[in-house]
C-alpha cells in the first residue's frame, strides 16, 4: 500500500471524483453534522444518490435497504417512528461499516462564575455574543 499525505484542497478534489476515476482505496477525513439532526449525516454521507460527483457519499456506499430507511426518516413527522427508522439505518451502517470511525472530538468549556449569558451548543459551538460580567 502506498500512503500519501495530501493538502486538504487536493484531497477534497480527489474524494469527489466519479467512481470510475477514483485513485485511492482509503481516505482519512473528518466530518461533523452542523445541525445536530441525524438526517444530515445519515442522508448526505451514505445514500447512494449522493455518490460523487452528486454529493458527499465519499465511501461510495450503496445499499438500497439503507437508502429506503434514510429517505423514509426524512419525511417522517412522528418522532418515535423517526427514531426507529434512524435506529434501523444506523444498525445497517454499523454492520456494513462504509466508514470506520477512529475517534470523536470533545469540547470542554470553562466559564467563570461571574460571566453570564454564554451558550454552549451541542454542536461544539460556544456562543458569547450575549455574554457579560456580573
Amino acid at each position: 500500500m502506498e500512503l500519501r499525505v495530501l493538502e486538504f484542497p487536493v484531497l477534497s478534489r480527489e474524494v469527489i471524483l466519479p467512481p470510475d476515476k477514483v485513485k485511492f482505496q482509503v481516505a482519512f477525513l473528518g466530518s461533523a453534522p452542523s445541525t445536530m439532526d441525524g438526517a444530515q449525516t445519515l442522508g448526505e454521507m451514505y445514500v447512494s444518490r449522493n455518490i460523487p460527483p452528486n454529493g458527499r457519499n465519499y465511501s461510495r456506499y450503496n445499499s438500497p435497504e439503507y437508502d429506503k430507511l434514510a429517505d423514509a426518516q426524512g419525511w417522517e413527522i412522528n418522532v418515535e417512528k423517526r427514531k426507529e427508522l434512524l435506529r434501523q439505518a444506523q444498525e445497517i451502517l454499523s454492520n456494513d461499516l462504509p466508514y470506520i470511525p477512529l475517534y470523536t472530538s470533545r469540547q470542554e468549556v470553562g466559564v467563570r462564575k461571574n460571566v453570564k449569558g454564554v451558550e454552549v451548543l451541542p454542536m461544539e459551538i460556544t456562543m458569547v455574543r450575549n455574554a457579560y460580567f456580573e
